[in-house]
């Protein structure tokens, strides 16, 4: 799987970040966030051997890149086209009548982008001002857009520097954040994830799956034999009606399957497959854990994590640490929940709303799956597999902090306990963990 290192500001990073847990970008990313532009090459040294591509949240980190003598690996950045600067200047202008484009300057409009070729759709009379110095820093830029705002020939500055703001609030010239919105950003992402696939041979994924027998503490030795043979059997029955080619190792309570897969894409839909065979096909519990990953031990590695939440899960299911560390699970439905364990705001949330983490992350990856879910606690319930009063619980401290609305009430107080019904505060769920 293609390992991507994202090389950012870390204001520009939340905004990759929340592209990121919304799309399956079929990857690993890296994150690195740096303060001036001198800091992107000892980066660049350290992040190399272990991507296949670097992706930068803008041009002024790729240029600088690209300045690295013999740089050995593909570079990409979030690309801002004359499209879309044409699509902001139309609606600040509409809004900001009083404003020509011959007044703004904008710190995106360089020399090594030919300035987004707006001669070809502007007027000389009408361009905005820009920076003409080949040499690219933020110090460069911000002289350009001072020396513009002392001279009086600037009313607004459009800013692409994110680490550049605090020096425009200082001077107290007035700035639009200018950054591209979640399509282009994962746009960029998707074609330098193809760039970096094109360039690099086929990799063989190894997939590491261990399932353990659930057997009472009291089960004598010829029994647990027995259930062993029996579920060994089970393993082959299933790899030979599906023609799969994978290996089986045989331990006194759980088992141990590798498989190598060149498409790691179809491997939450076979290991589906494979736990509801098991579940119709052996009557012995288990719960199973997966990973994936180019080594093996790697992936064996993840597998131990995902079979502890199976464990947790408690029913004859399964999870899967993807290449990416994201969890996916439980794998018997249609479409499982992805959960990212690295949102360092849902552990500080959980922490501070006494919230379990673990529940709270498959609820964000609830939301992220369909934001206008409609959830009970009885369907939650089912995805955390705990009690409804328990979920009822986590629903009410949700309601607190605004996460959730209810919206219905269903059966009177007369038959018992009524049916509450809630969605999703979109905005609040995206702007609290995202």
């Amino acid at each position: 799987m293609i390992t991507v290192s994202i090389i950012s500001p870390k204001v520009s990073l939340q905004a990759i970040n929340r592209v990121i847990e919304q799309n399956d970008f079929g990857c690993i990313f890296h994150k690195y966030v740096y303060h001036t532009l001198e800091e992107i090459q000892d980066i660049y040294y350290k992040c190399k051997d272990h991507c296949d591509i670097i992706f930068c949240s803008g041009e002024f980190g790729y240029y600088q890149l690209m300045n690295i003598p013999n740089i050995e690996k593909p570079c990409a950045f979030v690309s801002y086209e004359t499209k879309h600067f044409l699509a902001i200047a139309l609606d600040f202008v509409q809004t900001h009548p009083d404003i020509p484009l011959n007044r703004i300057y904008c710190d995106f409009l360089i020399p090594s982008n030919n300035y987004l070729d707006l001669h070809r759709y502007l007027r000389p009379e009408l361009m905005p001002h820009c920076c003409t110095d080949p040499v690219l820093s933020y110090e460069t830029l911000f002289h350009t857009a001072r020396e513009l705002w002392n001279e009086k020939k600037i009313d607004i500055a459009f800013v692409r520097s994110t680490n550049s703001l605090k020096r425009y609030e200082d001077e107290n010239i007035p700035y639009l954040y200018i950054f591209p919105d979640d399509n282009t950003i994962a746009d960029s992402i998707r074609s330098a994830v193809s760039t970096a696939k094109l360039l690099l041979s086929s990799v063989v994924h190894k997939a590491s799956i261990l399932i353990r027998l659930v057997c009472p503490d009291n089960l004598l030795g010829t029994e647990l034999e027995y259930q062993n043979i029996t579920f060994l059997k089970a393993l082959v029955d299933f790899r030979k009606e599906y023609g799969a080619s994978f290996s089986v190792q045989t331990f006194i309570t759980y088992f141990q399957i590798t498989w190598e897969l060149e498409d790691s894409s179809h491997l939450p839909a076979l290991l589906r497959s494979l736990i509801l065979y098991l579940d119709t096909h052996s009557e012995i519990p288990f719960r199973l854990g997966a990973g994936l990953a180019t080594s093996l031990s790697n992936s064996l590695e993840q597998a131990e994590q995902a079979l502890n939440e199976s464990v947790h899960y408690g029913k004859n299911d399964g999870f899967l640490i993807n290449e990416q560390l994201r969890l996916m699970g439980p794998l018997s439905v249609q479409d499982p929940l992805h959960v990212s364990y690295d949102n360092e705001k849902i552990m500080k949330f959980s922490k501070d709303n006494g919230i379990n983490e673990g529940n709270l992350q498959k609820i964000i990856g609830l939301f992220l799956k369909n934001p206008r879910q409609v959830l009970t606690s009885s369907l939650l319930a089912e995805w955390l597999n705990i009690t409804p009063r328990s979920c009822n619980r986590i629903i009410q401290k949700l309601c607190l902090t605004g996460l959730l609305t209810q919206i219905h009430t269903e059966g009177s107080m007369e038959k018992g306990r009524p049916v509450k019904t809630y969605c999703f505060n979109e905005t609040a769920c995206f702007s609290t963990f995202f």
